[in-house]
């Protein structure tokens, strides 16, 4: 098996999840009396083709990871015929792979409109000026142009795109441009690991945004870090996870928790380690189904027929499809506080539990 993070340290988490659910399913037996068996394998970004070829020697398959420049390692995986059901995928290359299952559905043909349609009701104004960016990497930057046609889609109106220098720390002339601009909807230019220089920089020339809205990869301890270290504009983060903050309400979340605290970076478990273990949870669901008949073909067969798939209770309903390739079209809208992230039940506007699930969230990209 194999849990592939980019480097140990960043996407790290792959390697705590898949170390925590190993343990965790052996020790009640394993799958059908067969033991899991981890191959942990570290890409370290630019390696990944040569971890795939390495895998395809041993590997039976690649379950629970991910990494920022994936499409490397499609051509070699496909010429193995080495199956994979993924924590995350980058870009349009891997999206778009056969021979591999993702329950968190990477996708570039259907638009998340739902949290600006949302945001849109609270400020009906201000999405006559929209600004968005990001790190200038062609993945980061695809990411940040499909959440602007999402915005677009539903009435925002671009002003002001970066795209920002990937060794910056300094974000002064960015958030300006934004100021400039006349930015009043600002999806950050950041990431989630640089947000106090970036909310210090908001506060340092004095802008006030009438909000901000987060993409789920901002859903990081960094975040919440930096929202105690500098003042926060209004700010809103969407997911179609269920919020680690209610994991008292919800006891997948909760035991997910203490299955992965004891192996995560001082205890902390975070959103990567909840979609790693959505994968390993889909992939041993299927494996279990697939009995004596335990081969990669079936596996994938089973984790690409769930309509509804929850993790049992992890995450809101998606179908696994590879085919369909549609994310759930059920979301929740978080505050950003000085005290961290906080579930804003007027903002999600709940329909089913606590999510917003409306089929006009996720739209087919024209």
């Amino acid at each position: 098996m194999l849990a592939d993070p980019s480097v140990e340290g960043l996407d790290v988490e792959y390697w705590q999840t898949a170390k925590a659910f190993a343990a965790w399913c052996n020790a009640a037996g394993g799958i059908n009396g067969r033991k899991i068996v981890l191959d942990l394998r570290d890409a370290a970004l630019v390696n990944v083709a040569a971890q795939v070829t390495d895998a395809c020697q041993s590997d039976f398959m690649l379950v629970g990871g991910g990494n920022p420049e994936d499409a490397a390692g499609v051509q070699p995986r496909l010429a193995c015929k080495l199956g994979a059901v993924w924590a995350d995928e980058s870009s349009t290359q891997a999206i778009d792979a056969p021979l591999q299952v993702a329950p968190t559905v990477s996708s570039f043909d259907w638009l998340q409109t739902g949290p600006f349609r949302l945001l849109a009701k609270k400020y009906p104004s201000a999405i006559e000026h929209l600004g968005a960016g990001g790190p200038n990497q062609p993945q980061l930057l695809a990411q940040a142009q499909l959440q602007v046609k999402a915005a677009e889609a539903v009435g925002y109106k671009l002003v002001n795109f970066q795209a920002v220098d990937t060794t910056t720390t300094s974000f002064q002339p960015y958030v300006q441009s934004s100021m400039n601009a006349g930015v009043k909807v600002l999806l950050p230019s950041a990431n989630g690991e640089l947000m106090e220089p970036y909310l210090q920089a908001i506060s340092d020339i004095g802008y006030s945004p009438d909000a901000m809205l987060l993409a789920p990869y901002f859903y990081v301890p960094q975040t919440v870090a930096a929202a105690k270290s500098a003042p926060v504009p209004p700010t809103w983060i969407y997911l179609s996870y269920w919020p680690l903050e209610l994991a008292s309400q919800n006891p997948a979340t909760q035991q997910a928790i203490d299955m992965i605290k004891p192996y995560g970076t001082n205890g902390a478990v975070d959103l990567t380690n909840i979609m790693a273990l959505d994968s390993w949870l889909l992939w041993a669901k299927s494996a279990s189904a697939c009995g004596s008949n335990l081969t990669s073909a079936c596996i994938l067969a089973k984790a690409g027929a769930e309509p509804s798939w929850t993790a049992g209770g992890l995450a809101a309903p998606v179908n696994t499809n590879p085919a369909v390739k549609k994310p759930s079209d059920c979301i929740v809208m978080l505050k950003l506080t000085s005290s961290g992230f906080e579930y804003d039940r007027s903002m999600t506007e709940p329909t089913q539990s606590i999510y917003n699930c409306n089929p006009s969230n996720v739209v087919k990209e024209p």
